[in-house]
């Protein structure tokens, strides 16, 4: 019969065993969730089966929040790459249950076999999943990729746990030669009753909701056929999507670029001009509080050369002035009236 370890307390274990009975063994170095092999001795009902059962209904009270523990589902993990599998464990990260989501992931879970995963660490399940995808070939395009979502109600351990997986999923394909890109992240229980809704996994629907806010025309996504399609396909649209958004952006900032340097060209142009002006308007504005005097040799020369008679005229008068003999005559008398005069005085 096969049990599995529930509780660990020094040198004691308590085991739970497929008919749901709780069993107390010495420890062998066990551990919480391992599943071990054990042989049950017929008993004869008397006093010690009576004793016995006493003490399995004692260990019930002590133990039996620690088992309830066990099965009870804390932790919500999924797998996807085309296959989409699920996976709830306890709090101790012993695997409950294993189910494929769409039809190539059941073909990975059965060819696994579930008791193969259960009660393992997820971290064991992980890897032991991941390999058998890659053998089956899902992983051999270097585009392709794995998604790993984690949920809890402890959003801190979700979180953990997702770094964890991711760094096993790493080390998984590495052993396998495998190039892919794993990507992993906490969702809330909200998403993952979303995803439950659409028959699809978390991760998964991420994806298709990424790729829908990565579209230049949201309505042209029909959300329920890319929800069916494989991981590489989803993000290799994504990538193109936000490719072409980008180039958008790009040509956009260059033309919006192209039309700043017109208008600094047009505004330093028109600061060029106005500064013209300012300057022309000043130079007047000096001018005219500061005229130049007037050149009174070029005025006569001009007034010469315009009226040659009045020249004429004034060179006439002073000739005749000079040639008059009453001019002369008077200028004479005068000069021997003083010299009679200075005669006299001396006499």
């Amino acid at each position: 019969m096969k049990a599995v370890i529930v509780e660990i307390r020094g040198n004691t274990v308590i085991m739970l065993s497929n008919d749901g009975s709780f069993i107390k063994r010495k420890n062998k170095n066990y551990e919480i969730g391992q599943e071990v092999e054990i042989n049950m001795i017929k008993t004869f009902k008397s006093k010690r089966t009576l004793l016995v059962a006493a003490i399995v209904s004692c260990l019930m009270l002590v133990f039996g929040g620690t088992a309830y523990a066990y099965f009870t589902p804390t932790e919500y993990i999924s797998l996807d790459v085309n296959p989409s599998i699920e996976y709830s464990i306890n709090t101790f990260n012993r695997v409950l249950s294993v189910v494929g989501v769409n039809d190539d992931g059941n073909t990975i879970v059965n060819s696994l076999e579930v008791n193969t995963l259960k009660n393992k660490d997820i971290n064991d399940a992980i890897s032991l999943t991941l390999t058998q995808i890659i053998k089956s070939d899902y992983l051999n395009n270097p585009e392709n990729a794995v998604v790993i979502t984690t949920s809890s109600n402890d959003s801190v351990k979700a979180i953990e746990l997702a770094k964890d997986l991711k760094n096993t999923a790493d080390a998984t394909c590495k052993e396998n030669d495998c190039d892919a890109v794993v990507n992993a992240e906490a969702v809330g229980a909200e998403r993952v009753s979303q995803a439950k809704e659409l028959g699809v996994t978390p991760g998964k629907l991420n994806l298709v909701e990424k790729l829908i806010k990565s579209s230049p025309d949201s309505t042209s996504i029909n959300k329920d056929e890319w929800l069916n399609k494989s991981v590489k396909d989803i993000m290799a649209q994504t990538k193109e999507n936000k490719e072409y958004e980008k180039n958008v952006n790009e040509s956009q900032n260059n033309e919006d670029l192209q039309q700043n340097q017109e208008e600094i060209r047009n505004m330093e142009s028109n600061q060029n001009s106005n500064q013209s002006t300012t300057q022309s308007n000043t130079g007047n504005h000096e001018t005219l509080q500061n005229p130049s005097p007037p050149d009174t040799n070029s005025s006569e020369n001009n007034n010469k050369q315009n009226n040659p008679t009045s020249n004429e005229n004034s060179n006439t008068s002073n000739d005749a002035v000079n040639n008059s003999p009453s001019s002369n005559d008077n200028g004479s008398s005068s000069n021997n009236t003083n010299n009679s005069n200075n005669g006299n005085s001396k006499k």
